[in-house]
């Protein structure tokens, strides 16, 4: 990924970073690779222990809509650094002083054809009466106890939790996480925010929310 860190510190109150796949390169195979405009971009609270990704397009995903590569080229024609969760821990680690106070990660606008009609199901199915739209507050909670929260962590716009968890458990430690899904108040904008509760602790998430920030829409 291009992008430059450069002037981003963990006194900055609320920093926006995108990081562009925006460069073509020569890759480990030999092969030039065009720029495949893939982007990864959020803000970054240390101070309330949140990621909020705002555009998650992955390289792969780019090129493969592009349809410029047999789908049997593309995992040799994209960057090494492709994913979401190991793009976005380095920029992490960077601006926060305590990577492991990590607690919230939300992904907002929530587009993708897998994750999207997911949601919409368990929405329809768990808060018919909000179909038009709803706030935070009206969303429905999941834990991984449960096999709705197994597939939206599994799910393309969930799975980036998973694999913080398993590769940066050794600064994370163990977390129970928990999932609320909602769909802005415009009726046309899926939303989610991972809770990720340390183990063992007693927490409930509004009790945090009120003393730190406010999610509405």
């Amino acid at each position: 990924m291009a992008g430059r860190l450069s002037g981003i510190t963990a006194e900055d109150e609320f920093p926006y970073v995108r990081l562009d796949q925006n460069r073509s390169f020569d890759n480990d195979y030999h092969f030039h690779v065009d720029r495949t405009y893939a982007n990864y971009d959020g803000f970054y609270l240390p101070r309330q222990s949140f990621i909020l990704m705002t555009r998650t397009y992955s390289p792969t995903y780019r090129v493969s809509i592009r349809g410029s590569l047999p789908s049997d080229q593309i995992i040799e024609r994209i960057p090494r650094l492709n994913s979401l969760s190991d793009a976005i821990w380095p920029v992490w680690t960077r601006i926060s002083n305590h990577p492991g106070s990590l607690r919230y990660y939300a992904v907002n606008d929530i587009v993708n054809d897998i994750t999207g009609p997911l949601m919409d199901y368990l929405l329809d199915r768990d808060r018919p009466e909000h179909s038009a739209g709803m706030t935070f507050a009206q969303g429905v909670t999941y834990g991984l106890d449960s096999d709705e929260g197994k597939a939206l962590l599994a799910s393309p716009s969930g799975i980036a939790v998973f694999w913080l968890l398993v590769h940066r458990r050794g600064i994370l430690g163990r977390r129970d996480p928990r999932v609320t899904i909602w769909e802005g108040e415009d009726g046309n904008s899926r939303r989610m925010i991972w809770e990720l509760i340390p183990a063992g602790e007693d927490s409930t998430f509004d009790d945090y929310r009120a003393a730190n920030f406010t999610i509405s829409g």
